[in-house]
């Protein structure tokens, strides 16, 4: 399942998995590299009560290799909205993957910019003003075409 998690950006951190021994053979293979997006969740739950949660999004494969994780590095202490895969094992436990480039959150995505009564008044007055001149001049002399 997708979704999207607005929230402030914690933290990015790499890691590697521990090594393994092979039991047969006794070699030890390297562990397999790892990321891990911090974002932090803060709300107002149905009785009033502030509430927050930190969801740790892994970053693996073929996302660790094109370095997506590193895109919220830039990002860290402020608001995203963040693109995440959920997933439930065996134990009924979900588990988070990035998915995706940070996008702005809503509220800065869709909210026109703003201007003050007193801009909106000059930028009236000036239309007017080009659209009376455009009135008063007289039309230019029209020339017959050669043929």
């Amino acid at each position: 399942m997708s979704m999207y998690i607005q929230g402030k950006i914690v933290g990015v951190v790499d890691k590697q998995a521990k090594p393994k021994k092979n039991e047969e053979t006794g070699a030890i293979t390297q562990g397999n590299y790892y990321g891990v997006v911090g974002v932090k969740v803060e709300g107002v739950d149905r009785d009033g009560f502030e509430t927050s949660a930190l969801y740790r999004l892994s970053v693996f494969g073929d996302d660790y290799k094109s370095r997506l994780h590193d895109t919220y590095r830039q990002l860290v202490g402020q608001e995203a909205l963040v693109p995440v895969r959920v997933s439930a094992d065996n134990s009924r436990q979900l588990s988070y993957f990035l998915s995706g480039i940070p996008l702005k959150p809503a509220s800065e995505t869709f909210a026109p910019a703003r201007k003050s009564p007193s801009e909106l008044i000059a930028q009236a007055q000036a239309t007017r003003a080009a659209q009376q001149e455009q009135i008063s001049k007289p039309p230019a002399p029209q020339t017959a075409a050669r043929a």
